[in-house]
């Protein structure tokens, strides 16, 4: 008998750092790995996120953050584990719609200072 193992992906990734859009409620959700990567990355801990995309590369946003202070700074909700922000313009601006949330990578980007994310792979 050959024993195997069944592993839920979806746990297996929730490891990695991602983020997840909510098109059903305009949220964007950083789960702690994700979280974590940006503070060690950003040198400091941080309670505001601009949200960035370019026109030449329409598939990737990038969560760079900031200040307060900063032009376009949005608030990140803490509730025990969970980072929420608002991010309707940001789905309205990807073209994303329905019911179920959408997981993606989180990588940095040195040169921006911001995490990167690629929208052409869900998880």
């Amino acid at each position: 008998m050959a024993r195997k193992f069944l592993i839920d992906e979806r746990r297996t990734a929730a490891r990695a750092p991602c983020v997840s859009l909510n098109p059903a409620n305009g949220r964007l959700g950083l789960n702690a790995q994700s979280y974590d990567l940006m503070k060690r990355r950003y040198g400091s801990d941080f309670e505001f996120i601009r949200i960035a995309v370019d026109e030449d590369e329409p598939t990737k946003f990038w969560l760079e953050p900031c200040e307060k202070s900063d032009h376009g700074a949005r608030k990140i909700l803490k509730a025990q584990n969970a980072k929420r922000l608002s991010a309707k313009l940001l789905i309205t601006h990807l073209g994303l719609s329905g019911r179920k949330a959408l997981r993606y990578e989180v990588k940095w980007d040195g040169e921006h200072r911001a995490a990167v994310v690629e929208t052409a792979k869900v998880l």
